[in-house]
């Protein structure tokens, strides 16, 4: 992890607490079922997070579940306060186990509710174990779940629930504690990353193919990536792309620039469900580079490439478990995917994507068509039938 992101998630563990109805100083307000979203620090590294559950608290309000944000901050020391949702109560921690909303009105936790937290922060479990409430861990990456774990504690042991943001997520979750994750995949807004329709016959005349990337996570192995390459290119005395760094902009600069690429190349791991590539998806690029691990969720390697779309599969070096898993998931071949970290198979696969540009053949569309079949079913409509799925069962206690 960064130094920086390592310092905001210390800084301020942001928690997501649901209270049933009850006689406490704060009352909860009289509704059948009640639920729970999460926050994650505000940091830069987390933004993305941040504003997706935005979202989810505004879907659970509006259908009738009570929501609480727990931060562990002041107000004045939560520079995004003001964009949370009015209609979300807001509480902070306090003298351990007690909460407080604005009018220093408590209230503590008790066994029937529940209590999720951010992966990564052992010591945020204990108020949620001391009350004996229904503890939730929301695994966003599975490089977090062990983190910071004292000596002597074991997640097995603990009576802790999982969700998790992926099906490579909750396998790993499963692998290393023998529970079972209930799943909560990531939405992309449709409405902002979509195809470009109106140059879609420039680009195809174009000379160079555009190339956008993200220096956030692994600039060094992109940075690789790119030179090698140019070289390559150079060496066979053809054209070079146009390198399309996307850093510092807005969520709708970032459509803008994606639905202008040709190709988006993927660099981040350690990822739980990356979103960027599954935008760029969206948008008309066809994808290539790394998968995080979490992203073979929805990344699936062509098998064939035809006419229509490709079928897709895992690639042969993941566990055949996981495999086997993912198979249930059936996904079309969407991208040209190298193992994370390898520099020269990203390279390679950056080539034959260009190549595959070159000829805009019936390869190229089967591949882009398959990232456009792939990137409609992570719409935010599709989350938000699974959060209110999600969200029943467990205020009827048929999970966590």
């Amino acid at each position: 992890m960064e130094i920086s992101e390592q310092f905001f998630r210390t800084r301020r563990i942001i928690r997501l607490f649901k209270f049933s109805p009850s006689s406490q100083s704060i009352q909860s307000t009289a509704r059948s079922h009640h639920a729970y979203l999460h926050l994650s620090p505000p940091s830069s590294a987390h933004e993305r997070r941040t504003r997706r559950t935005y979202g989810h608290g505004r879907d659970a309000e509006n259908e009738g579940y009570s929501v609480f944000f727990v931060l562990r901050e002041k107000r004045e020391l939560t520079p995004w306060y003001s964009a949370l949702p009015a209609s979300v109560p807001v509480l902070f921690q306090q003298n351990g186990d007690l909460f407080f909303n604005e009018d220093h009105q408590s209230t503590s936790l008790r066994p029937e509710d529940i209590w999720l937290l951010p992966e990564g922060w052992p010591l945020a479990l204990l108020p949620g174990l001391r009350a004996g409430s229904r503890v939730v861990l929301y695994v966003q990456n599975w490089a977090y779940l062990l983190e910071e774990l004292p000596a002597g504690l074991e997640l097995p042991r603990l009576p802790v629930g999982y969700l998790a943001v992926s099906r490579p997520v909750a396998w790993h979750i499963r692998d290393m504690t023998g529970k079972t994750a209930e799943l909560l995949r990531p939405g992309i807004d449709s409405a902002l990353f979509h195809p470009s329709s109106c140059d879609l016959q420039n680009r195809q005349s174009a000379t160079r193919a555009r190339i956008a990337w993200m220096p956030r996570k692994n600039s060094a192995l992109a940075r690789q990536i790119h030179a090698i390459t140019n070289a390559r290119l150079t060496r066979k005395g053809l054209a070079l792309p146009e390198w399309v760094e996307i850093r510092n902009k807005s969520h709708a600069e970032v459509a803008d620039i994606l639905r202008n690429a040709d190709i988006f190349l993927a660099t981040g791991f350690p990822e739980g469900c990356p979103l960027p590539p599954l935008e760029a998806m969206a948008s008309g690029c066809v994808v290539t580079g790394f998968s995080g691990f979490g992203g073979w969720d929805y990344m699936r390697q062509p098998v064939e490439l035809r006419a229509g779309r490709a079928w897709g599969d895992s690639p042969a070096w993941l566990p055949q478990t996981l495999r086997n898993e993912l198979a249930r998931d059936e996904r079309p071949g969407n991208g040209l995917w190298a193992a994370d970290g390898d520099v020269i198979g990203a390279s390679l696969a950056l080539d034959k994507a260009l190549a595959l540009w070159e000829e805009h053949d019936e390869a190229w569309n089967a591949l882009r068509n398959g990232a456009l079949d792939t990137a409609s079913l992570y719409d935010l409509s599709a989350q938000r039938r699974e959060l209110l799925h999600l969200w029943k069962r467990a205020s009827d206690e048929s999970c966590f």
